[in-house]
């Protein structure tokens, strides 16, 4: 036998891939980009068939040309010659688009297309001067089950709603809205509000819903029974928000509200487990009934419409953080980040933290330094340690404003060996911190900074910690005036006493 015949030969008998049955083909095929997958078509009849009955079409996949019309052209071409390969007795189980020179033209070809009644996935990514014209029927869609919408209309005049009223989405269960995408929701003269669009006749089995950046939302009623997760993000121009959520376990909210102006902020969810409400322009307290079954909360509130040197909570104020901080005492972690440690301690932390976390485990703070209090956090972080008797695990991280780092550093070197104030401080708080203290096992203190107050409190931590395990220092960024006290302070903690024999410090 000829050499090549027979190695022929051997190449057909091990072609076991065409072998496999349809489906299996066409999960295979889904794994390659679009293009990739098409060109399989020349193989051979049968692979024809395949990637003509192929049930999920990504044309994310696509490296589009966002500079040549005429390679455009070819792009549009395409996707035109796909769906007219198409098998029409097979259905359309996925589709995702993303272009933006393809921009709706493309998009409402494909929405058009004969077969796609049946979709079960969505995804379209536009940003188009054009006319966006999503069909009505979409929301008639008997088995869509997931649908991304990221749509970018530059002139936003030109966008088509949807009527909603009396539909309803009887499968979805993924709901994805980012840029003006939600304005597709709306009615003309009533595009800043969506409040009767997220209810139970519309979304009977929404499970998860994200919006984000959208920008011109002014209000948003959440009315969906068996919604479990909700997420927020970056809409800046929220005035009021009230969620009734039954089933509702996770709700993400970051950078949402109007910083100007009067918010209402309403959320009730007994199942809540994990909140995050994350906001870098205001201090909008939401109005929160006590979450009995919550695992995790990340809570970020930032005064920066007003001169934080200044900045004193009103009373009312102090009631609603104090309200806020109840609805979390059940969490098992918790984290505070931005300015929440530095607003304890503007105000009276004892007002605020005013509950004991009897259940958390794991505590993260972000400490920032400000002159207006004197560097001092210790009596929020104090009230804190208190509040928290059972705490396993304890993550600092500090920052300090670079214009003030020079009134800061630890400028008494000749005194690194002797009690400062702060330990002094530290000691008097035993007697109210020996449940913690026993409990305690992990720290971590990231940015540790050469000043007294971060030492005072390493050593209270070591000497008194009794059942510490680990203690991991990360100093800031190393410079060579900085390394000498660096140095200094490594060789004195080593030689303090510790209440813990098991406990090992690392120093990063």
């Amino acid at each position: 036998m000829n050499p090549n015949d027979y190695e022929r030969e051997c190449l057909i008998k091990e072609d076991r891939i065409s072998e496999l049955p349809d489906h299996i083909i066409h999960d295979i095929l889904c794994f390659l980009p679009i293009k990739s997958a098409a060109q399989t078509i020349i193989l051979s009849k049968r692979w024809k068939s395949l990637f003509s009955s192929i049930p999920d079409l990504d044309f994310t996949t696509m490296e589009l040309h966002t500079r040549s019309s005429v390679n455009s052209s070819k792009d549009i071409n395409f996707i035109n010659n796909v769906f007219n390969l198409r098998d029409n007795n097979v259905s359309i189980r996925t589709l995702k688009l993303k272009s933006f020179v393809l921009s709706s033209t493309a998009f409402n070809c494909l929405t058009n297309y004969p077969n796609i009644m049946n979709i079960e996935e969505l995804e379209v990514n536009l940003k188009t001067r054009e006319i966006v014209n999503i069909p009505s029927n979409i929301i008639n869609y008997k088995s869509l089950r997931v649908l991304r919408l990221n749509i970018l209309c530059l002139d936003f005049k030109l966008t088509q709603p949807l009527m909603l009223k009396n539909r309803e989405f009887k499968l979805l269960h993924t709901m994805i809205l980012s840029q003006q995408s939600f304005l597709m929701f709306t009615h003309h003269d009533n595009r800043t509000t969506l409040l009767d669009i997220f209810t139970d006749s519309s979304f009977p089995y929404l499970k998860k819903l994200i919006l984000e950046s959208c920008y011109d939302l002014k209000e948003l009623n959440v009315r969906c029974s068996e919604l479990k997760d909700l997420v927020m993000k970056d809409c800046f121009e929220l005035k009021k928000l009230d969620i009734y959520g039954l089933k509702l376990e996770t709700l993400k909210v970051e950078n949402c509200f109007d910083y100007i102006g009067t918010v209402k902020i309403r959320i009730i969810a007994p199942l809540m487990k994990v909140l995050k409400w994350v906001d870098m322009h205001s201090t909008h307290i939401p109005v929160l009934e006590k979450f009995n079954l919550l695992e995790k909360a990340v809570i970020g509130l930032f005064p920066s419409e007003v001169h934080f040197n200044n900045y004193f909570i009103e009373p009312d104020q102090i009631q609603s953080w104090s309200n806020m901080i109840t609805a979390l005492s059940h969490a098992k972690f918790l984290k505070f980040k931005f300015q929440s440690i530095e607003i304890f301690s503007r105000n009276d932390d004892k007002q605020i933290l005013v509950n004991k976390f009897e259940r958390l485990r794991k505590l993260n703070i972000c400490i920032e330094y400000y002159r207006f209090n004197g560097y001092n956090n210790i009596l929020a972080i104090a009230t804190l340690f208190k509040n928290s008797p059972y705490l396993d695990t304890l993550i600092i991280k500090n920052t300090l404003i670079k214009c003030d780092r020079s009134l800061i550093i630890c400028d008494r070197k000749q005194q690194l060996m002797s009690d400062s104030s702060d330990d002094k401080f530290w000691k008097s708080q035993i007697p109210e911190m020996r449940s913690f203290l026993n409990h305690l096992r992990r720290v971590k203190l990231k940015g540790f900074l050469e000043c007294d107050k971060d030492i005072s409190l390493v050593k209270f931590l070591l000497q008194n910690g009794k059942v510490l395990e680990e203690m991991i220092l990360c100093f800031e960024f190393d410079s060579n005036l900085r390394f000498e006290c660096q140095k200094k302070i490594k060789h004195m903690v080593t030689r303090w006493r510790r209440a813990s024999c098991k406990v090992e410090v690392v120093f990063k």
